[in-house]
């Protein structure tokens, strides 16, 4: 199993997946899916600055199709990956 560590994003749209689940964009977020892109898993585990993976802002937004590709990504990756993300704050240096 691999473990995802991320630093927290403040961006809105910090990837074209949290762009595309937006504003439904099917075909876009499609290509990306299944396009065999490098950092294509950590895009769907990555939170924006509101605290979203694309899968809650597909949801947010009322885009069912794109909520199946993405629901249909995890249950693929399931047993590679781990699909929780756990959101680290950088540490202060005094």
């Amino acid at each position: 199993m691999i473990y995802f560590h991320f630093l927290e994003t403040y961006a809105r749209y910090p990837t074209l997946l949290h762009f595309g689940a937006t504003f439904g964009l099917k075909k876009l977020v499609e290509s990306i899916l299944h396009g065999n892109w490098p950092g294509v898993v950590e895009a769907v585990l990555l939170k924006n600055c509101y605290q979203m993976k694309p899968l809650d802002l597909a949801k947010h937004y009322d885009q069912p199709q794109i909520q199946e590709q993405l629901l249909q990504f995890e249950v693929m990756h399931a047993g590679t990956f781990s699909l929780s993300l756990t959101v680290e704050k950088p540490k202060t240096v005094h």
